[in-house]
């Protein structure tokens, strides 16, 4: 594959290291040549960059790698970003260091994104466990070509296409991104905004149904931390991000789009509004400003539920029930009742 085009892998490296030697040789082992690998040290307290360092000596092949070190420990975002802004590559591929890939994981998409020039190439997730990550179950190749007058959230949302809203796992061209700005806007938890930013404004996706990427579920993983008690700054990313796509899907055209991203939005929004009010790291004032923002989305609209799931639906009607209310009673009956269900779920 002389010919083929430079692709950056970015590799952002904090702790783990029971974890970070398997993800790092995964990443050496690609049977796609063309390949330069940013390293980013974000300056963690373990042996982890160590790890990489002599995984990296000992691997008999020379790759192209770059290792850049963080000013100080800035976490997954920005080592992200910096990923972008010091890729030479045409192409990017995200991933973490606790993850793996399989050998022709970056082959594999670029010989899709070469056949086919689109925004991003995606594969299919597996948890370590053997779960399946149902947002991208595609059991055959799903396609959708340069449209310019739909974006992919349309198609999602009109159950045209599944995707994960996941940064990792995804080819990305670097134009594409680089051209509409599409950078992580928070240290961690971005997954989901990056995802919903990167479909209102990409036309054009393959996703491929073969396995390239295995997710190592473990309780040290910072998304596993979301099920503790939550800080400040995470109460604050939540809700901005939030507050953001409100914005965005207020004025979408789409009909069947807005309502159900909404709800989406909605649904990651309010279990991190519940967590806030009973986490002691987060102050009161701050608890209740995110609430009356969370609770405060758009005024839903009516809508054809043709597109919608059964309890998309229920949903929507009970959301629309509620916002014929004045907000502070608005938000003391969602507060009831999804603090009720949560707590009869156990999400404490």
């Amino acid at each position: 594959m002389n010919e083929s085009p430079l692709i950056t892998l970015s590799f952002p490296v904090y702790e783990g290291d029971e974890y970070v030697a398997e993800s790092i040789k995964s990443v050496l082992n690609q049977d796609y040549e063309n390949l330069e690998i940013i390293i980013i040290d974000d300056c963690g307290k373990t042996n982890a960059m160590q790890i990489v360092r002599d995984c990296i000596e000992r691997f008999p092949k020379k790759r192209n790698i770059r290792i850049l070190r963080q000013p100080h420990n800035m976490e997954q975002g920005p080592a992200r970003n910096r990923s972008l802004d010091e890729a030479k590559g045409e192409y990017i591929f995200f991933m973490d260091a606790d993850d793996t890939i399989t050998e022709n994981c970056i082959s594999l998409m670029a010989e899709t994104m070469m056949e086919k020039r689109v925004d991003f190439v995606e594969g299919w997730h597996r948890s370590t466990d053997g779960e399946i990550f149902t947002q991208n179950d595609c059991l055959e190749r799903q396609e959708i070509l340069h449209n310019e007058e739909r974006t992919l959230l349309d198609a999602i949302y009109h159950n045209k296409l599944k995707c994960a809203f996941y940064i990792t796992n995804k080819l990305f061209s670097v134009d594409f991104l680089r051209r509409n700005n599409i950078r992580c806007i928070s240290p961690h938890y971005d997954d989901f905004h990056h995802a919903f930013t990167v479909f209102s404004k990409a036309t054009s996706c393959v996703v491929l149904p073969n396995t390239t990427y295995l997710y190592h579920r473990h309780e040290g993983q910072i998304t596993r931390t979301y099920r503790k008690e939550i800080t400040l700054a995470t109460a604050e990313i939540v809700r901005s991000f939030v507050c953001l796509q409100y914005e965005v899907l207020d004025k979408w055209p789409d009909p069947i789009t807005r309502e159900r991203a909404l709800l989406e939005s909605l649904k990651k929004g309010m279990p991190f509004t519940y967590k806030a009010y009973r986490s002691s790291k987060v102050p009161d004032k701050f608890a209740k400003k995110m609430g009356k923002d969370v609770v405060g989305f758009p005024k839903l609209r009516k809508v054809d539920y043709s597109a919608f799931k059964a309890y998309e639906k229920k949903k929507h009607q009970y959301y629309r029930a509620i916002q014929m209310f004045p907000p502070l009673i608005r938000l003391a009956i969602v507060r009831i009742i999804t603090f009720t269900t949560y707590r009869i779920k156990g999400a404490v």
